[in-house]
């Protein structure tokens, strides 16, 4: 309701009848248009808010951007709503705040929502409501995430500083009990919201302990997995999605991955891949490596089989970092890749200069499995 009386103001002035009229619908928008901020846990309803307000604003004939702070989420969002509305990311579509003459852009929507915003910075919370006072507030904007996930990449998290306080009003979501959650085990859903903003305590500590949350759960004996262990996991959970806290752990897991599901089959080929991933480019202390000494990981590649993309290549054909794809043909003539995303866009890969790593060429991609 907060966001949507937002929208209705924008409406007036877009609709507005005479500089009169439409000067009263902006001194309007200017007293009355905060920033909406919708903030809660996982599950309680952001995304289902955001898509019930883009259907709306369409349906009345306006003009809704969807942002993002990374471009495979936006990726996955052009899946669902395709061309009807404008998705990116938000320096594609707003800019970073370098080129004021940009700073028009945000006038010709209705509604900008702008999801995971508690990854923002304060410069760049800075920015959005400079762009949001060039209007005269006259555009909707809303900002979804929750505060307790990862915080901003770069400088002070934007909901920390006094602007926000002032420039902001917060809707808090709860979860409703007559709404069924993502997560069915009760229990488990408790564990969550603990850990959500407590880290857990080790063997005999307070509180919640990690032996409490691993018990009955552990998805193989031992600290680390074997070939049979993630072979049993892949079989009885294929929709499984396993989280590594390490380069290291991560590589692991992939490389068991791949020999797990393609057992004595000779690959297509084996890739000079992300240089990045490969655990072997990083010093003890977990810095990288000189450029000299920096080798490509070895990727073997099989038909059907999972990679992620490492790198922000091409955006309109969503092969940007973080986006997941399946293996389709490799062109041993022309050394060429060929990958289906999870978006359903067909990607062509050929070896990549990195201009960020001295220009080593090499294919980013890595094994999809971790």
């Amino acid at each position: 309701d907060s966001v949507m009386a937002c929208v209705d103001r924008s409406f007036r002035v877009r609709d507005a009848r005479g500089e009169e009229e439409r000067d009263e619908a902006r001194e309007e928008c200017w007293k009355e248009n905060k920033i909406q901020v919708g903030d809660g846990p996982p599950g309680t309803g952001k995304t289902f808010v955001q898509h019930q307000l883009i259907k709306a604003v369409k349906d009345k004939g306006g003009r809704v951007a969807y942002l993002f702070l990374c471009a495979q989420l936006a990726a996955r969002q052009k899946a669902i709503f395709g061309d009807a509305i404008d998705i990116g990311t938000f320096h594609s579509v707003l800019g970073d705040g370098s080129d004021l003459h940009r700073t028009g852009v945000a006038g010709m929507y209705q509604l900008l929502i702008i999801d995971e915003c508690f990854h923002l910075s304060e410069q760049l919370f800075k920015y959005l409501d400079y762009l949001h006072k060039d209007t005269d507030r006259s555009v909707a904007i809303l900002l979804g995430g929750d505060k307790w996930q990862m915080g901003s990449p770069s400088g002070m998290p934007a909901w920390t500083s006094r602007l926000w306080k002032m420039a902001t009003f917060t809707t808090t979501l709860a979860f409703d009990d007559r709404v069924k959650q993502r997560c069915t085990d009760p229990q488990f859903l408790k564990m969550l919201n603990v850990l959500r903003m407590k880290k857990p305590s080790p063997r005999g500590g307070k509180g919640l302990t990690v032996p409490q949350i691993t018990r009955g759960r552990k998805a193989w004996r031992g600290d680390a997995p074997d070939v049979d262990a993630i072979r049993s996991l892949w079989q009885k959970h294929p929709d499984t999605t396993i989280l590594a806290t390490s380069r290291r752990a991560a590589a692991l897991i992939d490389d068991l991955s791949v020999e797990a599901k393609y057992p004595r089959r000779t690959p297509l080929a084996i890739l000079d891949g992300d240089l990045e991933s490969n655990p072997d480019n990083y010093m003890k202390d977990g810095t990288m490596k000189p450029l000299k000494d920096l080798k490509s990981r070895q990727v073997p590649v099989h038909k059907g089989m999972l990679m992620y993309f490492t790198r922000n290549v091409r955006k309109d054909i969503d092969y940007v970092n973080g986006m997941l794809a399946t293996v389709e043909h490799y062109d041993p003539a022309t050394e060429r890749l060929d990958l289906i995303t999870k978006t359903g866009c067909r990607v062509s890969v050929w070896r990549w200069s990195d201009r960020e790593l001295g220009d080593i060429a090499y294919y980013p991609v890595r094994p999809g499995y971790c």
